[in-house]
């Protein structure tokens, strides 16, 4: 073999070993693709199948607001039912002779004002006045329970809806197919409910 052909021999050898290494590094960008695009499929498929909030955005927020009303000023306005211009009955609820926490004895303190309007045949409007109490014992607040009231609420939502005017309310949305917003609308054009 002459100097001339080692010389060449080597010149392919250089050539070929910087042709398997460009090789290589092709190989390992093509393997490092592939598996990108394997979890990005894998995630779409796992995403599929998932159900999301139609708002769900991938990314969350970096500094979203916490959620709920706001306290203080920044609450909005603090609504509740009117109260009704007339009563039809007034229930008196008292107040129980015994904490039901800790079985001590309770001294009525107040009565305050908790409005039904219900549909029995006609609107009727009830007013339970509930006898607002503080136990001897442990101090806890305790008011009465009458059977008709469908909720203990006396601040700004004293003002409630029957339980007779919820069951009407139920049936016609799934009973009868009516909407949520028609089945109040309904109610105040046939029966002159609020």
């Amino acid at each position: 073999m002459t100097p001339h052909d080692a010389q060449a021999l080597r010149d392919e050898r250089d050539v070929l070993t910087r042709e398997n290494a460009s090789l290589r590094a092709q190989l390992e960008h093509a393997l490092a693709e592939t598996e990108r695009l394997r979890r990005a499929l894998d995630e779409a498929e796992r995403g599929g199948k998932r159900q999301a909030a139609p708002f769900s955005r991938n990314t969350p927020k970096a500094n979203p607001q916490p959620p709920g009303r706001k306290a203080g000023a920044q609450y909005g306005v603090r609504a509740s039912r009117p109260v009704p211009a007339r009563v039809d009955e007034q229930i008196r609820v008292p107040v129980p002779p015994t904490c039901r926490h800790c079985g001590g004895a309770v001294r009525r303190t107040a009565t305050r004002p908790q409005f039904h309007e219900d549909l029995v045949r006609q609107t009727i409007v009830r007013r339970f006045d509930v006898a607002v109490g503080r136990c001897g014992d442990c101090g806890r607040h305790v008011q009465g329970r009458h059977p008709l009231q469908t909720a203990d609420a006396l601040g700004a939502a004293h003002v409630q809806v029957g339980p007779e005017a919820i069951a009407l309310a139920a049936q016609m949305t799934k009973e009868l197919g009516s909407s949520m917003p028609t089945s109040p609308r309904c109610c105040a054009k046939a029966m002159g409910y609020r």
